[in-house]
């Protein structure tokens, strides 16, 4: 009977990261098992699911009040779960506001289980006090972005961090742009991937796309649902827009499948930016959420961007248009001021080339396997942990095989 590996991802990108990883370590271990909570992608990588989480992917806090009796039942669920399997080890995949308080509950009931976090909290961005969560439970921390190795070796030099470089940046390395002579202008609408921001976003871009099928003689769309829970979301929102002259094609599946055809991407904040960055279609970066949740984290928030393109870059590479400004009229101008810019275009390539270059070689869910299945073997928790720190500084991402390898 192989290691038993229990992890929790509660995003779709968490979900797409997570099963990247179970694929890693049943290369290492062909015997593992894994099971937990998490997504379709999860599900299909073989994991025995106790819960589907990234149904209940949300942003905000109002966003999260409406889904705590859900969260709340799902997660005395899993600790349950957890306490009656005893897994070797648990692997807590980003989902900060869930997984944070799952790794206290399991350092509380289980003291010497070995607990490791893949795809770190944006600390940070906000609350960077919940390092001191991590430190009191957590044995492993696994980074994606190399500014995040230097600030947890500032802010918390005691918590075992390794940058193990970003997952996507595999599916891109050969990505093949399709070229279309003469063929229509194709611009992506990207309106995030969980069902809330389908909801605030879908109708907007819909709108955008409308005004500028009016605007551009040859022009269509295309808008890329992660899986089919996110697909109805949209098509509920699909059924009610009436757009006789709007071309838009509806997909489905993993994003990396679609943007190689794609000129522009209207693109709602998060992991689809990064996406479009390594495949160097230029974009238009925007986020809506509750007034309530913006005027909280305007107080909070302490990163001068949004997107993680520009936070990776460490200047404005693409633009933002957050809250009041994302509107249709603003989007729609800038579309086009975009599109009549080929010189703005190519440097935005320019910068986002450089961006995929910051996020490490491909390689990272393998890195990242290594070092967990060298937590599952280490003679203790702790020992592992003991070694990261004494070795820290290097800006490389990291195998276990060798530091700064």
């Amino acid at each position: 009977m192989g290691p038993k590996v229990f992890l929790v991802a509660g995003e779709p990108s968490g979900d797409t990261h997570a099963a990247s990883l179970m694929e890693a370590l049943r290369g290492l271990c062909p015997t593992i098992t894994f099971l937990g909570a998490g997504g379709p992608r999860m599900r299909e990588a073989g994991q025995d699911q106790v819960a589907d989480l990234a149904g209940c992917a949300v942003v905000g806090l109002w966003e999260v009040v409406r889904y705590y009796p859900v969260l709340r039942r799902m997660f005395h669920k899993l600790v349950k779960e957890a306490i009656r399997h005893r897994p070797d080890l648990f692997v807590l995949v980003d989902y900060p506001g869930f997984n944070l308080r799952f790794a206290q509950a399991l350092r509380r009931l289980m003291p010497e289980a070995r607990i490791a976090y893949y795809i770190s909290p944006q600390l940070w961005a906000w609350r960077a006090g919940r390092a001191r969560i991590l430190e009191r439970t957590v044995d492993l921390v696994l980074v994606i972005f190399p500014f995040e190795a230097t600030w947890f070796q500032k802010h918390s030099p005691r918590l075992p961090v390794v940058w193990v470089g970003h997952p996507f940046v595999d599916r891109y390395q050969h990505l093949q742009k399709i070229v279309r002579p003469g063929g229509p202008l194709r611009i992506a609408l990207l309106p995030g991937s969980r069902v809330g921001e389908i909801g605030r976003h879908l109708p907007l871009l819909l709108q955008v796309a409308t005004e500028l099928s009016q605007k551009l003689q040859r022009v269509e769309f295309v808008w890329v649902a992660p899986d089919k829970h996110r697909q109805r979301a949209g098509e509920k929102i699909l059924e009610r827009w009436k757009a006789s002259r709007l071309v838009l094609y509806r997909e489905t599946g993993e994003l990396f499948r679609f943007l190689g055809a794609c000129d522009l991407a209207l693109v709602a904040s998060g992991s689809a930016s990064l996406e479009c960055a390594l495949a160097t279609v230029p974009q238009l970066v925007f986020y809506q959420v509750h007034p309530l949740t913006y005027f909280i984290g305007k107080l909070l928030v302490r990163v001068p961007y949004v997107s993680m393109v520009n936070l990776v870059a460490g200047e404005r590479i693409v633009p933002e248009f957050l809250q009041n400004q994302a509107t249709a009229e603003v989007l729609v101008q800038a579309t086009l001021e975009l599109l009549a810019n080929p010189t703005l275009q190519e440097r935005m390539k320019q910068g986002m080339r450089e961006v995929g270059r910051k996020l490490g070689p491909p390689g990272a869910s393998r890195r990242a396997a290594q070092w967990l299945w060298e937590l599952v073997q280490s003679r203790d928790r702790r020992s592992l942990g003991l070694l990261v720190c004494s070795q820290k500084g290097s800006q490389k991402p990291v195998s276990q095989e060798g530091l700064g390898s």
